[in-house]
C-alpha cells in the first residue's frame, strides 16, 4: 500500500464541508420540486464547463483500486474525469486526435430516458489540450444527457474557463454515430497580433469534430485562450498581465460535467476511444508511446462513506467510470460505467489501515 494513508472520517467530513459550496450536492436538481421545461443553453461562461477535479489522495489513490494498469504515481482518482492524460512541464502539445461512437443512454428510447433521481445527468466524451495540470482546457466532444427524463445528444467545443458552446442545430448527433475529433495548437513565436502583451507562451487553438455517419464537420473559430490578472511589479505598483494556456497536456476523457455543481453521470454502455494520438514537441505517438508521462484517471464520486473494520478501517467510494488498459498499439481503450450516484453497483473498498 502507498505510504499516504487515506483520509480519516473526520478529515473526510471536513473536506466535504469545504467542497459543498463549490461543487454543490450530487445529484443536482436545477429547479427544486418542478421540472424545467427546457435544457439550459450551453453558452453561459463558468456554468456548463469541464474542469479537472482531482479526488483527495491522488495520485496513487487510483492504484489502490487494483485496476490501474500503470505505476502508482501515474494512477489518479478524479471526481469528474475518467480516461487518460499525457503531461510533462517541458511538453508543448500541438495536436490531439481520437475517434469514438456516440453511446446511447441505457434504457432510453427516442423520447425518454430513466430519471430515477429526477435531475439532469450527463456523459461527455471529449479530447483536449491542457486542464490536467493547469486552469485551462481546449476541447471538443459529444454528450449523452438525460434531462429530467428527456434524452439529448449533441456536440460541443470549449475554451475553458469560458463555457461550452453547443454546435449549431444543423449538426445533429445521434447515438451510434461514429465521431472523429481533433484539437490543434499553433504557437506564435513573438508577442504580436493576438498575442501582443502576453507574458509567457501564446498561440492559436482550433477544434474540429466530424460526424462520419451524418456527414458533417464543424471547426471552431481560431482563438487564443488567455486570461488577464493582477501583478505586483518590483516597485510595488499594481498592474495587469495577460497569460495564456501553456498547452502542456493532452487528454482523452469520459466526464460528468459541471453545471453549478457536478452532474450525475448518465449510464451508457462501455465507451471505446480509438485512433488516439498526440503530437508533442513535434513528435507524434499513440497514448502509450509517451511512457511514464501517461496518467490513468479513475472517475469516482465524492460521496465517501468510511466504515470500521478489523484492520483499522476501510473507505467506500463509488466508481463512476473505469478506463481499461490501453489496447494493441496503445491508441485505444474502453471506459466502463460504474454508477451515477449512491448506487451499490460500482462500489470499491480501500483499506485505510496500517
Amino acid at each position: 500500500m502507498n505510504s499516504k494513508r487515506l483520509l480519516s472520517i473526520t478529515s473526510v467530513a471536513a473536506i466535504l464541508l469545504l467542497l459543498a459550496p463549490l461543487y454543490g450536492s450530487l445529484p443536482i436538481n436545477l429547479s427544486g420540486s418542478s421540472n424545467p421545461s427546457t435544457q439550459p443553453a450551453l453558452t453561459q461562461p463558468t456554468h456548463f464547463t469541464h474542469p479537472f477535479v482531482a479526488a483527495s489522495g491522488s495520485p496513487s489513490l487510483g492504484s489502490q483500486v487494483g485496476q490501474c494498469p500503470l505505476p502508482a504515481a501515474q494512477c489518479w482518482a478524479s471526481l469528474n474525469w475518467g480516461g487518460y492524460a499525457v503531461t510533462n512541464p517541458a511538453y508543448v502539445v500541438t495536436d490531439v486526435k481520437a475517434s469514438w461512437v456516440v453511446p446511447q443512454i441505457v434504457g432510453s428510447t427516442k423520447t425518454t430516458c430513466p430519471d430515477v433521481q429526477r435531475t439532469w445527468d450527463s456523459n461527455a466524451i471529449w479530447i483536449g489540450i491542457d486542464g490536467f495540470n493547469n486552469g485551462y482546457v481546449e476541447q471538443t466532444g459529444t454528450s449523452s444527457d438525460c434531462f429530467y427524463g428527456q434524452p439529448s445528444y449533441y456536440a460541443w467545443y470549449e475554451m475553458y474557463p469560458a463555457g461550452s458552446v453547443a454546435l449549431p442545430p444543423t449538426d445533429i448527433v445521434s447515438p451510434g454515430d461514429l465521431v472523429t475529433a481533433e484539437v490543434s495548437y499553433a504557437p506564435i513565436a513573438t508577442a504580436t497580433g493576438p498575442c501582443a502583451g502576453v507574458t509567457g507562451p501564446c498561440g492559436l487553438y482550433t477544434t474540429t469534430i466530424t460526424d462520419v455517419s451524418a456527414h458533417w464537420t464543424f471547426t471552431s473559430p481560431v482563438t487564443t485562450n488567455c486570461l488577464s490578472g493582477p501583478t505586483l511589479p518590483l516597485l510595488g505598483t499594481l498592474g495587469y498581465a495577460t497569460q495564456c494556456s501553456p498547452s502542456s497536456s493532452a487528454e482523452w476523457i469520459d466526464e460528468s460535467p459541471y453545471y453549478d455543481g457536478l452532474l450525475g453521470l448518465t449510464p451508457v454502455p462501455q465507451i471505446t476511444m480509438s485512433s488516439a494520438s498526440a503530437t508533442i514537441n513535434g513528435i507524434t505517438h499513440s497514448i502509450s508511446g509517451w511512457g511514464s508521462n501517461v496518467n490513468w484517471l479513475l472517475m469516482v464520486d465524492y460521496d465517501w462513506g468510511p466504515v470500521s473494520s478489523g484492520n483499522g478501517g476501510e473507505t467506500l467510494f463509488y466508481t463512476k467510470a473505469v478506463p481499461s488498459s490501453l489496447g494493441t498499439g496503445g491508441n485505444n481503450f474502453g471506459s466502463s460505467f460504474g454508477s451515477s450516484f449512491g448506487s451499490s453497483f460500482g462500489t470499491t473498498w480501500i483499506s485505510s489501515g496500517p
